[in-house]
């Protein structure tokens, strides 16, 4: 499958239109038609199929031509060498009974080429990578400037199938690619590294849906979750007391063991994490059924970060039925710098450099990188000799010295190339040793976790391993095709986690976004089927005044407060007399406005900046002394988080500025996108959009996002304290009715132009909104403060 998805790729012309692929026009053959949309139920797998390659082609397609990082260097292109093409490949005739030649053109083939190490690193490629190869013009500089706008030079995509480096100054490619006649055998080309594995294996994923046995749930989008919990209140609360869990997330736990399709819906602090291993727990310890010494579980997620969290979990061990203690075997799957610190001992690569004595073949790698720059060396000594003795011959003259050193020389570089044979034997060795380790690490293991994409590596999909069990977090937040990946191995049992009320999948394509690839697998099946979906109830991690609005605005008040959770969330700053600190404060800059960074387009407020800096400059004096040591036992996180890229950047960097890079240990900066999912005692909000009070189109742009407004909201466990124009914010009516909840509990407060602030409660007529009239007059509900002076209101 992965060939269909490379043989439809490498066809694509570099110039065509940005929102769309196109064929390359020699070729001759008509483009597919993208503009299928993504229904919520499918008639036909061929249906499904045709619609989501397309969504996956067209992501591929955006990201070959804009790359989503805005900081993305531009392309380092080199010279490379043409080595050798496959022309012409032998194919069985059965009509003549021998092999016939076909000649390749319009078809993938092999070609080799080779190309200086130094400038391909400098390219970033590597293997698996999309290139792109075009045609040098002559007597130009080799740049990017003078081949990639240019639509008239011939050019095409090649896949990196393998990478080889020879010596110390070439690298040697075997590509796949499409011979065209029009670059000829060319002596330079360009390159360009481009990185489409995870939009292969997603492909691959669509494409073998006939064979999955969740294919019929997923076609018409639907589940029918038999709640057995109901029914059988014993077994219900032995899950409770087993696993320490409330109802909901017994219930939940009880339903993903009897149904083959679940769908759980965590919201905020609802504890979904808890839930996923409980169910693990549970699986692995059923009552009065044995569980199969083959059984396997596949835990993934969308990002390392929440596939680290449940590892960290599950590594020491987690509770089973009626006490039971289980230590499942846990083999998390990823680069060793993309994985939490704290669980490298149960990845791969620290199994394989533990059992296999890395420092071994460290040693060999670097005597075989010295032994090549020996090698070379000495050929370059030795041609040069046998230039020096040609010359001679020709004039009929001898020189026995030069002939000793050339003999000298030539028995140094066959000792040479024996050393090089024997370093190559070990690393041989030690590659196919951890191959084969890492085939055993997961086939022995008992749950294997890693991303969506990870689940369709080589690794994992030639091992031929059915995982009956296939446990997605975060599922809400993937697109519909990365879903698919794990259901590869004979899924029988699928739970997918998420929360359809937060963010959905990030889509790169404006086209794919437009028709409907932005709904995950999750919410396309909870909006045919919401009353058979598992719902969380309640939350744990925030104050009951932080969780307030985004229960009633977005989870129609359902969301019950646990145990303790106010006693857990309180803070002596939260007293009557210091409000500006409280669990939940607005902080209205109506005379603030924003500023367009011209480079990245991304908004920024500066007025804002200033506030943020000092919160946190009293809130220092609260929380740490000067050296930001701890004053309390406890150790409350920050984090500062905006709806805007840049200025998190810039409050980033104003920070380690002003107070060094020690206050990065207590403080995470980060956009609300990359925010979700994690959690911190106190959040500063930073709204940044923001008009001047002349401007009638108070637009408030991606601030409207509802799904973003509550990821920004809930990520508080203690303080949230919200920074904004809300002038401009309150022309959107979702934001004025948090304005108005946040007022109507004495939670707003005017900032001044010197930073100075005063409280304003529901009943202050000066501050009316304009979108209901105020009634009452209290002149002593205005409670004038100023940052110097607010620590002395503060009693611990």
């Amino acid at each position: 499958m992965a060939n269909l998805f490379y043989d439809e790729v490498l066809r694509w012309d570099y110039h065509a239109s940005m929102n769309f692929p196109q064929y390359i026009p020699s070729l001759k053959k008509q483009t597919r038609n993208y503009n299928q949309p993504v229904p919520t139920t499918f008639k036909t797998a061929a249906e499904y199929i045709q619609v989501f390659t397309n969504m996956v082609l067209l992501e591929c397609w955006h990201a070959i031509k804009s790359p989503s990082d805005e900081d993305t260097p531009s392309p380092v292109p080199f010279t490379c060498t043409l080595l050798k093409t496959f022309d012409y490949i032998d194919s069985y005739n059965p009509q003549y009974g021998r092999k016939r030649k076909h000649q390749l053109q319009g078809r993938v083939s092999d070609v080799f080429v080779t190309v200086s190490k130094l400038e391909f690193v400098k390219s970033a490629a590597f293997c698996n990578d999309l290139i792109l190869l075009s045609q040098m013009p002559e007597k130009k500089e080799t740049t990017a400037a003078t081949i990639f706008p240019d639509p008239k030079t011939p050019h095409v995509f090649a896949h990196i199938v393998n990478v080889r480096f020879k010596g110390n100054h070439d690298v040697t490619l075997k590509v796949k690619m499409i011979p065209l006649h029009e670059l000829g055998f060319f002596e330079g080309a360009k390159l360009q590294g481009i990185r489409v594995s995870s939009f292969q294996r997603e492909y691959t994923a669509v494409m073998n849906l006939p064979k999955m046995v969740m294919r019929n749930h997923i076609l018409k989008g639907t589940v029918k979750t038999i709640n057995s919990a109901k029914n059988d209140n014993q077994l219900l609360q032995y899950t409770i007391e087993s696993f320490g869990i409330n109802q909901s997330q017994a219930q939940a736990v009880i339903s993903s063991q009897n149904n083959s399709l679940t769908l759980i819906q965590g919201p905020p602090g609802t504890g979904k994490t808890k839930t996923i291993i409980s169910l693990i727990g549970s699986l692995l310890s059923q009552p009065n059924k044995p569980v199969p010494d083959n059984y396997k579980i596949l835990v993934c997620a969308p990002s390392n970060a929440a596939v680290d969290e449940i590892v960290l979990r599950l590594k020491d061990g987690i509770d089973g039925y009626g006490g039971l203690v289980i230590k499942p075997k846990v083999l998390r799957l990823g680069k060793k710098e993309s994985v939490n610190v704290n669980i490298h001992d149960v990845t791969l690569t620290a199994i394989n450099e533990k059992e296999l004595e890395f420092h071994k073949i460290d040693f060999y790698l670097k005597q075989r990188r010295s032994l090549y720059e020996s090698l070379e060396e000495s050929q370059i000594q030795l041609e040069a000799i046998n230039k020096q003795l040609n010359f001679l011959k020709e004039t009929r003259k001898k020189n026995e010295k030069l002939k000793n050193e050339a003999k000298e020389i030539q028995n140094k570089l066959l000792s040479i190339k024996r050393k090089l044979s024997e370093c190559h034997r070990h690393i041989d060795n030690y590659n196919s040793q951890r191959n084969w380790k890492s085939r055993k690490a997961i086939k022995d293991c008992c749950i294997l976790c890693t991303t969506l994409s990870g689940a369709g590596q080589f690794l994992v999909s030639a091992q031929k391993i059915d995982f009956k069990t296939v446990i997605i977090d975060e599922a809400a937040q993937a697109v519909e095709a990365s879903t698919l990946i794990p259901l590869l191995y004979n899924c029988k049992r699928l739970v997918l986690v998420g929360d359809p009320k937060q963010l959905p999948p990030t889509v790169l394509s404006p086209v794919a976004f437009g028709l409907g690839y932005g709904r995950s697998l999750f919410e396309r099946i909870y909006m045919n089927a919401s009353k058979s979906v598992m719902v969380l109830d309640t939350q744990f991690r925030m104050h009951p005044e932080i969780l307030n609005f985004p229960n009633q605005q977005f989870y129609n008040g359902n969301i019950k407060n646990g145990a303790k959770v106010y006693e857990k969330t309180y803070r002596k700053w939260h007293g009557k007399d210091s409000k500006a600190f409280g669990p939940l404060c607005l902080f209205d800059m109506d005379k603030s406005h924003h500023k367009k960074h011209l480079k990245t387009m991304s908004l920024y407020n500066e007025f804002e900046m200033e506030l943020v800096g000092k919160l946190f400059e009293l809130l220092r004096k609260i929380l740490f002394d000067n050296c930001f040591r701890i004053k309390k036992k406890e150790k409350d996180s920050i984090g500062i988080i905006s709806t805007y890229k840049r200025q998190a950047e810039m409050l980033e960097k104003k920070f380690i500025k002003k107070f060094g890079e020690k206050s990065l240990e207590f403080v995470t900066f980060n956009t609300v996108d990359g925010f979700q999912g994690q959690e911190k005692d106190i959040i500063i909000l930073s709204c940044v959009r923001a008009y001047k009070d002349d401007v009638e189109d108070k637009n408030v742009g991606f601030l409207q996002d509802l799904q973003r407004m509550n990821v920004a909201l809930t990520r508080a466990k203690c303080s949230l304290w919200v920074i904004g124009n809300f002038n401009t914010l309150r022309s959107h009516p979702t934001w004025a009715r948090l304005y108005n909840s946040a007022r109507s509990r004495g939670y707003v407060f005017r900032v001044e132009g010197d930073l100075s602030f005063k409280w304003i409660n529901e009943e202050n007529e000066e501050e009316k909104t304009g979108i209901e009239e105020q009634k009452g007059k209290d002149k002593n509900t205005e409670l004038y403060c100023h940052f110097d002076r607010l620590q002395e209101t503060i009693v611990f």
